[in-house]
């Protein structure tokens, strides 16, 4: 059995994710791909001691459609334990999410 390890709101994986983007949105960044890589970061660290590796933008089938989620995890005995799917915050994200859904995404172990 894997063991996770929790990681505390107080951990500096989550401090310097919220001082990104504080120093993003300072900038004026303020929509998905501005913000996007400061969480793709903060996904790979944080699966990184859960013994995980976030790849970015693989490709896969579901259903015989193509589906390309943003981020996947993949752990070292070559299975999935999660996927990311950015969205903009002006999206209507029960929208978006029932897209990713029609196209096949995975219904568990999503993060949006």
């Amino acid at each position: 059995m894997t063991t996770h390890r929790q990681i505390k709101p107080t951990h500096a994986i989550l401090r310097r994710y919220y001082e990104t983007l504080d120093n993003l949105r300072a900038q004026g960044a303020t929509n998905e791909m501005n913000l996007r890589h400061a969480f793709q970061v903060l996904l790979a660290d944080t699966g990184k001691a859960q013994g995980w590796t976030l790849i970015p933008e693989l490709s896969g089938t579901s259903g015989g459609k193509r589906i390309q989620p943003d981020g996947t995890f993949k752990d070292k005995s070559g299975l999935y334990p999660g996927y990311w799917e950015a969205k903009d915050t002006d999206d209507d994200l029960d929208t978006e999410i029932k897209k990713k859904f029609d196209k096949g995404y995975p219904k568990s172990n999503i993060i949006f």
